[in-house]
């Protein structure tokens, strides 16, 4: 089976926003190449009243998806925040780097950002966009950190 296009995916986001009612909850992209960590992490979300909205994000060897190629993701306009994984992503720190587009590519889209990194160097963005956790987070962890992005975002 061959992967879905854009135009497909794009389609696909649009016919499940026409099928699903407008509602108060707030829904996290959640983006990890551990599909056991999406599920977990995406579980502890769940049982907090959040939506998540699980992707795989980039894959070695080019670590390119949508976000990484500038693309128009669909899932983005989804999301009040994104969760990004990126201890298997290389380069967060370095500008034209596949962890740092794909940042950037949230950041520029207005999504305030949690990041669960190994080494993290402040970046030229406003720290108020962006929370860091380290690797594995708890439950709890991840709750507050995605609640106080949330709520700074609300005042921008």
């Amino acid at each position: 089976m061959e992967p879905a296009t854009h135009t497909e995916v794009t389609a696909i986001v649009h016919e499940m926003l026409d099928v699903i009612p407008a509602t108060t909850r707030k829904t996290v992209l959640l983006v990890s190449p551990d599909g056991a960590d999406r599920e977990r992490f995406g579980g502890w979300l769940e049982s907090a009243g959040i939506d998540p909205v699980n992707c795989p994000g980039p894959h070695a060897p080019e670590f390119s998806c949508l976000g990484t190629s500038n693309c128009a993701c669909p899932l983005v306009g989804l999301a009040d925040v994104a969760v990004l994984d990126m201890r298997r992503l290389p380069g967060l720190a370095t500008p034209g780097r596949p962890g740092w587009r794909l940042l950037r590519y949230y950041l520029e889209h207005g999504k305030p950002v949690v990041l669960i990194a190994d080494r993290y160097r402040k970046p030229r963005f406003r720290p108020e966009q962006v929370f860091l956790l380290r690797p594995n987070p708890g439950r709890e962890s991840l709750l507050l950190a995605v609640r106080a992005v949330l709520r700074e975002a609300a005042t921008w």
